[in-house]
């Protein structure tokens, strides 16, 4: 009797937890699309307010520039898969190149799940599957995105400068960044001990795996070139919409608003995150408004439809079956 007693309370307190499990994903679900719910009508309410104002005059549609901005984007997505590869390298795991870039690629679909779990997991749990050790491909992941968020501030401060201040000024960021920089430059271990405090944070056990100061400037050389890469596609894609537009300018806006959304792990895709700072930015530096949302809006069509051009080639080169075993398990289990 005391037995059935005690399984009906496991029942129960299980049934309990599973409740308050989806009670959670819900939430977060719906904190995920927050930003989007609030930003895209403020951006569209502007966009019709200032209409008007259009410099219909600078509107000019071209083939050529679309061209060269799909083929920079897949660039961007193949360097980007290879950036891991490098890390790895650093870090002593091998891999074949063509398998981190195919991996970076099935990636690209966990970013448009509300806590980007799969876009900074995604690889680790993958990566397990062809034989790398957890913890390194971990550390590999966590480099990535400390690598590529400092780089592309840095990218900003650089093209402020060149573009005369146009955008808007963050004095702090002049003082603090460099400094910071320089320091893990000659304290390559500081930046373990920055991720580990993060990991703490998030309850997850921390990493070991170090960088010499060679290691830590190729990263920041090529993430930063990377960024480049993402900035010169993003112009030409603009570029064959307007024909008039500034490309420091351009690269300055979308690094600040693609590190924001990045940092902004709860919204999918950085969904309204990235087209509410980039509207904000352009219009900051003097971009009628009207253009300035066009141009965070057309940002979003950019930036999915480099996503499809990468991930449709796999998903029909592997499979949908093949593709959803390879997806299947729980990601979490990759954080080590």
């Amino acid at each position: 009797m005391n037995s059935a007693t005690e399984q009906d309370s496991l029942d129960h307190h299980g049934t309990t937890d599973i409740k308050k499990g989806q009670a959670g994903q819900k939430l977060l679900r719906f904190l995920g699309y927050l930003p989007a719910l609030i930003i895209f009508p403020i951006l569209f309410f502007t966009l019709y307010n200032h209409l008007s104002r259009l410099p219909v005059k600078d509107i000019d549609f071209e083939v050529w520039p679309l061209i060269f901005s799909a083929f920079l984007l897949i660039l961007h997505f193949t360097l980007t898969g290879l950036g891991w590869w490098l890390l790895l390298y650093f870090l002593r795991a091998r891999i074949p190149v063509y398998q981190a870039v195919r991996i970076s690629a099935i990636s690209l679909l966990g970013r448009y799940i509300p806590g980007k779990v799969w876009t900074i997991l995604g690889k680790v749990y993958l990566g397990e599957k062809m034989g790398l050790s957890k913890k390194v491909a971990f550390a590999a992941s966590a480099y990535e995105f400390f690598f590529f968020n400092i780089s592309g501030l840095l990218v900003f401060l650089m093209v402020d400068i060149l573009d005369s201040g146009k955008l808007p000024s963050f004095p702090a960021l002049y003082i603090i960044l460099p400094i910071f920089t320089g320091l893990t430059f000659a304290f390559p271990n500081l930046i373990v001990f920055i991720l580990n405090i993060a990991l703490r944070l998030v309850k997850k056990n921390p990493i070991d795996a170090r960088l010499n100061y060679i290691h830590v400037l190729c990263s920041f050389l090529y993430y930063s070139g990377l960024w480049f890469v993402t900035a010169l596609s993003f112009h030409f894609f603009i570029r064959a919409i307007f024909r008039d537009i500034s490309f420091p300018l351009l690269t300055g806006a979308l690094v600040l608003a693609n590190v924001a959304a990045f940092i902004v792990l709860i919204a999918p895709a950085g969904l309204g995150v990235r087209e509410g700072v980039l509207a904000y930015v352009l219009s900051m530096a003097q971009i009628p408004p009207a253009q300035a949302v066009l141009i965070a809006l057309a940002s979003r069509v950019w930036s999915t439809a480099g996503e499809l051009m990468v991930v449709t080639p796999v998903y029909f080169y592997r499979g949908k079956k093949s593709l959803h075993r390879e997806l299947s398990g729980d990601v979490e289990d990759a954080c080590p």
